[in-house]
């Protein structure tokens, strides 16, 4: 899955949130883009093989984190062939998002806990440099510190959750509106819809057996505070998908446990849910990175999804060719996103996305012959 995602990211352009990562903010995203960049130049596979590395890497930590709760080597493997599927994960990995930093550490925390059954303060306060989410992992392990009866523990995770939270803050203005169908919907597109409902059913399981590991806590905390938010506000889902994600080896070993303790002739119902659920997490996961052909389907073709990560280094290369450097494009997101293939903001020359009454020439998009959309250019 590496390997095709290093092969594809080239043809994602950069959007506006990437570019202001690269450009304006600080922080470890900003740091290893532009390292990146100044390696391998200005282009879609620089920006983007930093996240695809913490990607690779997130693989081997998962996988080496699930020999702690599954015994067989097969039940492991299915458990890190499914994360690495993730749509949700694919995503971070493709897109610069903190995400997939998140989950990189989360799972390194995890993994050490495991393998040392200490808590590593240093990777916890990486973490909480990381990004406001942070308290979310903080408040879980107040939880799990109370249930294990760990004051050490209780102190830290305590000390941390107050400092994120008076560092960050926390968003609670506004007039309560509930989100949830919103919520329920990212999250069905983050997990596959099947995969996610036995995902619930997974954690609910374990808890009514008393099973509440740490890797359990995390999740459930994630997942639970995050639907209640919902019915207030408006919340920003990636904050909290990073800390889910990992319950897919929960959802593993319940599943197996249900198929095994069966006889054979009981097994179908289990059998045929999972091949539905690997083929639509697969479908999934293929869509999300060849995503292009969905354009011969949409009747709107702004409508796409991938939208903003498409037509960018297309519209920069037609400027280039005519000896435009600069342009106002009218547009903060493109004007940034031009930037990065070399296109400076200027008064000279301005770009439309709706026709005007003159224009200098027009750049029209094309996929597959089908039109997408066009700028149009004045000067």
């Amino acid at each position: 899955m590496t390997s095709l995602l290093l092969f594809e990211i080239n043809s994602i352009d950069i959007s506006y949130k990437e570019s202001d990562i690269f450009f304006e903010q600080t922080g470890i995203l900003n740091l290893l883009t532009n390292l990146s960049a100044n390696i391998f130049g200005l282009n879609n596979f620089a920006i983007r093989l930093p996240t695809v590395i913490i990607y690779f890497i997130s693989n081997i930590l998962f996988f080496k984190l699930t020999r702690y709760y599954l015994n067989k080597y097969e039940d492991r493997v299915t458990a890190s062939l499914i994360f690495l599927l993730l749509p949700g994960v694919i995503a971070g990995a493709i897109v610069v998002h903190i995400s997939i930093v998140l989950i990189m550490f989360v799972l390194l925390y995890l993994y050490i806990y495991e393998k040392t059954k200490h808590h590593c303060i240093v990777v916890l306060v990486v973490i909480a440099f990381l990004d406001n989410s942070s308290m979310i992992l903080f408040l879980s392990l107040i939880f799990y510190s109370i249930k294990r009866n760990n004051k050490n523990l209780k102190i830290v995770s305590g000390i941390l959750f107050v400092a994120t939270v008076w560092w960050y803050g926390f968003e609670t203005s506004g007039k309560p509106q509930s989100y949830f169908e919103d919520t329920i919907g990212v999250y069905l597109s983050i997990f596959s819809p099947l995969l996610f409902l036995y995902l619930l059913y997974s954690l609910y399981r374990y808890a009514i057996k008393n099973q509440t590991s740490l890797l359990w806590f995390i999740s459930t905390t994630a997942i639970t505070s995050s639907i209640l938010l919902s019915f207030r506000q408006k919340i920003i889902l990636e904050d909290f998908a990073p800390y889910v994600v990992m319950a897919v080896i929960i959802v593993v070993g319940n599943f197996l446990r249900s198929y095994r303790v069966r006889v054979p002739k009981f097994r179908k119902p289990y059998k045929y849910l999972a091949n539905v659920v690997l083929f639509v997490l697969v479908s999934n996961s293929v869509l999300l990175v060849y995503n292009k052909p969905l354009y011969m389907f949409i009747d709107k073709p702004k409508d796409h999804f991938a939208f903003a990560f498409h037509f960018k280094k297309e519209l920069a290369l037609k400027l280039h060719q005519e000896g435009i450097s600069c342009v106002d494009a009218n547009d903060r997101r493109l004007q940034k996103s031009l930037k990065f293939y070399g296109i400076r903001y200027c008064d000279k020359t301005q770009i439309y996305t709706k026709k005007p009454q003159k224009y200098s020439f027009e750049v029209k998009n094309l996929w597959k012959n089908r039109y997408i959309c066009s700028y149009f250019v004045v000067y």
